[in-house]
């Protein structure tokens, strides 16, 4: 990199303005980035009209209470009761373990084991403790823990309590009983089941995405809980193995294996009553899982995370893999904790249910069961506590461990008044405007630009900061997590960033900008440190009125969707649509995650600018003399990273588009931040670091032959250039963007076809399908030619790319064009259809089912399943007979469905037919093979020997691939079920169809 080691980007605010309309827009579309001119201030102003305070949400039914007020521990990480006592002990994360009595006055601990003291070692990690059913008897306790610097570090041993002293662990009695492989991701916990057996919950040891790939390989004990019995011993080892265990027998697995699939098991529970195994399981990528665990159960790490693909391709263990009971995405949970269901009688309203929370957030849920049905689910309390663990005690009342606050805490009914009518539900009572209608900022809240905004589809922004009273920034000050990527900035409690959305309503008319949202983000400090969060950031978005005189609260927690009409020119009849999703308050936390550093627009790579509005002075200097940093800059502006305006031919082709990638991608593509893929975009880390330059496809290829990440010299096998222009399921940015923005595609295209930055001899990109873009140039083909030259395009996703592009560049006759369109936009295969969509008005476009689709509604209506019958078997387009058979007719490519009423509920069938890839069988996993000749086949492996694979397409064709004639080989997070397989249906065709298929039993 050259101009590049001054200009390191970071990024632009969230993406989530999800427009539901998709258009192209050309540049004259745009406003200027700031529509009105706000004139820096000279002396800092202390802002003292906030009204942001709270929250807009009524109180939580409970909250939690100091349970012993007099006692404090240090990082505390479990407790539990001391069986034939008063007592509770809580384990400490270094080493320490103290029990007390159970009573709310109560002054004192007292030391019951130290366990570094005992290895002989300045500081070890506790994990967990559990007492043996006869302690009373026996005096058996048994604590996980690891050690630092060994291999096996990680240890469960068995200690005995002295005799003479019954509070404290006798030290000479240490013994491991077992040990294993961990660098992270230890889990630890212990808990006696009701058979007597120790159960142990162990993680996969640690590393980005499972790196060793132990989470589906029982040679390890590794993403597993184990089941041991510690009362009795077998061959050399310190226990026996309990002849239930599942795979006691099956050759190279660890018998102690219970069940499996588990990437961080943080905190088990046995249901006293039912003796049931609860287990939460911390995720990666995004999704937090609850999980009731069975015998042999393969709950799917790291083939798959909280039930959905993450590395699809992966060897699979060797029983069916298990969808968690629930699981939050990383909107609400960010790191789960697992808790107990309630069988004690203070709570009444919440016996019976699995009661949970989350380590980060703070928030504490509740799960109730009717056997597999779910008949209740939500929030209990928003806590400020970082909650590293429940607990019960004798009697089945609940306890939260505190790991940060290092109390143990209750959960008691809220009756705390409603005073959230409080908070401010009109923009104009925020104190955040001195005047609303004309976009005026209040003293005290300053205005800021950044280097490279965000696409938002067409609209653009005005960003302003707010701190409250004389607070100040830390200046790059949030270093967790420590992956790459430049430090945050660390904001005070109270601080409020804004960002105002315009969007034009004449594309010709630059005064036509239209107010549409005004956002806000929100935080509060809570105790801890940057490394478990003590950042609590809430966004809120206002919807302006007609009027453009004030905007009022959104408070839909699903958003809203609002249509504009627009004068463009450019248009059919000049004017066309477009419609516009305002977020709701957990979708802005989508992108604004703790691996994103939280704030993406006010950071160093962004604002390290000039002001603007012809202001030469720099903006970070500016921020500086206003006393808005805690001390002076580490250097001066000049000497720190910076982007790049993308928009400037001026800049290197290189640096601008990376800055572009970072404004618009790293805060997913990152480590941590949800992407689900092994690159990076953020323009901070060198471009070797980021693995995005001749990387292969790790989610699917979109049947490109050699695709990868980024294909040098090559933007027609780039999967980045791909889906930055199509959409529907398989669109970039996955949230915040229906739009595609021509100029960024042009940008990226130019910058791969001429080596990603990377030199190397350049190649012609263009002479891809030259003869067929040629002749699509002449006028004079006759329908039948133009239809075949159409056609030879459409046949692979590469002709189809080549040709979007050509009409990007207008390189096709008029008439070739449309002709091109109405072709391509009827085409059978989606990953073909999605990419000229956006040529269409938003209104001919597929109304796409998983934003329209009311699943709920089409449930309640009554269907006709002689109906559904002639639609399964005779409706064009539908196809289902094609794939499936009912009664021998039909084809065998899908399962059969004879009994599928029997199999799967109502709503379980409409699942499958609206989100086929939510749940796939992996009898009917699809694969993608790419020959060493550059064929591409996709399909079911129904047969495999040592010399080749027998591979069924979605026609029910099977081709037979020779090993050596096998390029790559696989697993897609696909079905081959077809999206939007019901697009063209009404409602009650759905609902007859529905109905037709339930009655197969």
């Amino acid at each position: 990199m050259t101009s590049m080691r001054n200009h390191v980007p970071l990024l632009c605010w969230s993406p989530l303005l999800c427009w539901a309309a998709v258009v192209t827009l050309s540049p004259r579309s745009t406003l200027a980035e700031e529509t009105v001119a706000i004139e820096p201030v000279s002396k800092r102003v202390l802002w003292a009209t906030s009204r942001v305070v709270g929250s807009p949400d009524p109180p939580a039914p409970y909250r939690t209470q100091v349970a012993f007020p007099k006692l404090k521990f240090d990082e505390p990480l479990a407790m539990t009761f001391v069986p034939g006592s008063n007592r509770l002990v809580v384990v400490e994360h270094f080493g320490k373990v103290y029990t007390f009595e159970q009573r709310r006055d109560v002054m004192g601990k007292e030391l019951f084991l130290d366990l570094a003291k005992v290895l002989e070692v300045q500081r070890i990690s506790t994990l967990g403790i559990a007492f043996h059913p006869k302690f009373v008897d026996n005096g058996f306790v048994f604590i996980s823990y690891r050690r630092s610097g060994e291999k096996r570090g990680t240890k469960v041993a068995r200690f005995r309590v002295s005799p003479s002293q019954p509070w404290q662990v006798d030290p000479a009695s240490h013994e491991v009983l077992i040990d294993w492989h961990s660098a992270g991701h230890d889990g630890g916990c212990l808990k006696f089941g009701p058979d007597g057996y120790l159960y142990i919950g162990i993680g996969d040891g640690g590393g980005l995405h499972d790196p060793v790939q132990r989470g589906q390989d029982l040679s390890y004990l590794n993403s597993s809980i184990l089941r041991i019995d510690i009362d009795r011993r077998q061959d050399d080892l310190g226990y026996r193995i309990p002849q239930e265990n599942p795979f006691r027998d099956t050759p190279g697995a660890r018998p102690e294996i219970w069940a499996y699939g588990f990437r961080q098991p943080w905190k088990l529970s046995f249901d006293r009553e039912t003796g049931e195994l609860w287990a939460a399981d911390v995720g990666e990528d995004l999704w937090e899982s609850v999980y009731r665990v069975q015998r042999a159960g393969n709950y799917g790490w790291s083939v798959n995370e909280g039930g959905r693909p993450f590395r699809p391709q992966r060897r699979r263990g060797p029983t069916p893999m298990l969808k968690p009971v629930v699981a939050h995405d990383h909107s609400m949970f960010r790191s789960i904790t697992g808790g107990f269901v309630y069988r004690g009688r203070q709570q009444e309203m919440l016996q019976g249910q699995y009661i949970y929370g989350d380590y980060d957030t703070g928030k504490i849920w509740a799960l109730g069961l009717d056997e597999d049905r779910i008949v209740e689910h939500r929030e209990l309390c928003d806590s400020t506590l970082r909650i590293a663990g429940f607990a019960e005690d004798r009697v089945g009342e609940l306890y939260l461990v505190d790991h940060v606050g290092g109390q143990i805490h209750s959960l008691v009914p809220n009756e705390v008044a409603d005073t959230s009518n409080t908070f401010p539900r009109k923009l104009s009572e925020t104190g955040l405007f001195a005047s609303t209608k004309d976009h005026v900022p209040a003293p005290g809240v300053l205005p800021y630009q950044v280097l490279a905004p965000q696409w938002t589809d067409g609209s653009t922004k005005q960003r302003f900061v707010a701190l409250p009273g004389n607070a100040v920034i830390e200046f790059e000050a949030v270093r967790f997590p420590y992956r790459g990527g430049r430090d945050g900035w660390k904001f005070p409690d109270g601080a409020v960033l804004v960002e105002t959305h315009t969007l034009a309503m004449d594309t010709a008319d630059p005064r036509s900008g239209r107010r549409l949202e005004t956002r806000i983000l929100h935080q509060e400090r809570i105790p801890g440190s940057e490394a478990n969060g003590d950042q609590y950031w809430r966004g809120y978005t206002y919807v302006w009125n007609d009027q453009q005189t004030d905007a009022l609260l959104l408070e839909s927690p699903g958003g809203l969707d609002r249509t504009f009409t627009i004068k463009d020119e450019s248009a059919a009849n000049g004017m066309r649509q477009q419609t516009w999703h305002f977020p709701g308050r957990t979708e802005c936390m989508v992108c604004h995650t703790m691996a994103a550093k939280y704030v993406l627009g006010l950071q160093t790579l962004q604002v390290n600018r000039a002001l603007g509005k012809g202001d030469d002075r720099n903006q970070l200097s500016h921020f500086q003399s206003l006393g808005l940093f805690a001390a002076d800059l580490p250097q001066p502006p000049p000497a720190l990273p910076r982007l790049v305006d993308y928009h400037d031919p001026n800049e290197p082709l290189h640096d601008r588009a990376r800055s572009y990638l970072h404004a618009n991608c790293a805060h997913c593509h990152r480590n941590g931040g949800g992407g689900n893929a092994d690159f990076f975009v953020m323009a901070s880390i060198d471009l070797r670091a980021t693995q995005m330059v001749n990387a292969p496809a790790k989610h699917g290829s979109f049947y490109i032959p050699q695709a990868r990440i980024v294909s040098q010299h090559d933007p027609y096998r780039s999967l980045i250039y791909y889906r930055m222009a199509t959409l529907g399921s398989g669109r970039m940015p996955r949230l915040g963007s229906r739009v595609v923005d021509q100029q960024g595609l042009d940008l990226i295209y130019q910058w791969i076809a001429e080596g990603a930055g990377v030199e190397a001899k350049p190649a012609t990109t263009d002479s891809l399908f030259a003869d067929q873009v040629a002749a699509l140039q002449k006028e004079a083909l006759s329908e039948e030619q133009l239809a075949d030259q159409i056609s030879q395009l459409l046949t692979s996703t590469l002709g189809a790319t080549r040709l979007a592009h050509a009409i990007d560049r207008k390189q096709l006759a008029a008439r070739s064009r449309e002709a091109a369109i109405s072709q391509a936009t009827q085409h059978e295969r989606p990953h073909i259809r999605d990419l000229f969509e956006r040529y269409l008005p938003e209104q001919l476009r597929v109304k796409r089912l998983g934003t329209l689709v009311n699943a709920a509604a089409i449930l309640k209506l009554s269907g006709d399943a002689r109906n559904g019958e002639q639609l399964f078997f005779a409706q064009a387009g539908l196809q289902c007979r094609n794939c499936h058979r009912v009664a021998g007719k039909g084809q065998g490519v899908g399962p059969d469905l004879d009994k599928v009423g029997m199999r799967l509920t109502r709503g379980k069938i409409l699942e499958s037919i609206l989100e086929p890839s939510k749940t796939i069988d992996t009898r009917y996993l699809q694969y993608l093979c790419e020959t060493t000749e550059g064929q591409i086949l996709s399909g079911v492996i129904i047969k495999k020997n040592e010399r080749s694979i027998s591979l069924r397409d979605a026609k029910g064709k099977v081709h037979i691939v020779l090993h050596d004639q096998i390029e790559t080989l696989a697993a897609q997070a696909k079905s081959m079920m077809p999206e939007l397989l019901t697009r063209d249906l009404t409602a009650q065709q759905l609902a007859d169809l529905l109905d037709y298929l339930s009655q197969l039993k």
